[in-house]
């Protein structure tokens, strides 16, 4: 898309995936209700309507447990959410800048998050 000055402005991924969400759901047929009533079943607790608006539109941001849980309500995956590539086996991974953490529970042993310093889960804010 064009910025002020005429040049294209690439999207951010968080952008795609948002348009990604939006896309699948049309695909689907699906409502925003009908995502909502589904993602809430998957675990993102008190999802409204209006709030699957919202993240599509980049008007609200989501943690990994509720694009988990959006992603199983529209029948796919965080992966094909994020790279628009279906079909791709192995763990679904959440991109988030430059770093990839997996969307799955901890392997025994492992912990999610590595190193010192770690810090909690990031919210994907536009």
């Amino acid at each position: 898309m064009p910025g002020d000055d005429g040049h294209v402005i690439a999207k951010s991924a968080t952008d795609q995936l948002r348009q990604r969400l939006q896309r699948r759901r049309w695909d689907l047929g699906f409502s925003t209700h009908k995502v909502a009533a589904l993602a809430n079943t998957y675990g993102f607790t008190n999802c409204t309507a209006k709030k699957v608006s919202q993240i599509e539109n980049g008007n609200r941001g989501f943690d990994r447990d509720e694009l988990l849980a959006l992603a199983r309500a529209l029948e796919t995956t965080v992966h094909e959410l994020n790279t628009g590539l279906e079909g791709q086996s192995g763990e679904p991974v959440l991109i988030i800048g430059a770093t990839a953490r997996a969307t799955a529970a901890a392997r025994p042993g492992e912990t999610e998050a590595s190193g010192a310093g770690s810090s909690p889960r990031p919210r994907l804010d536009a």
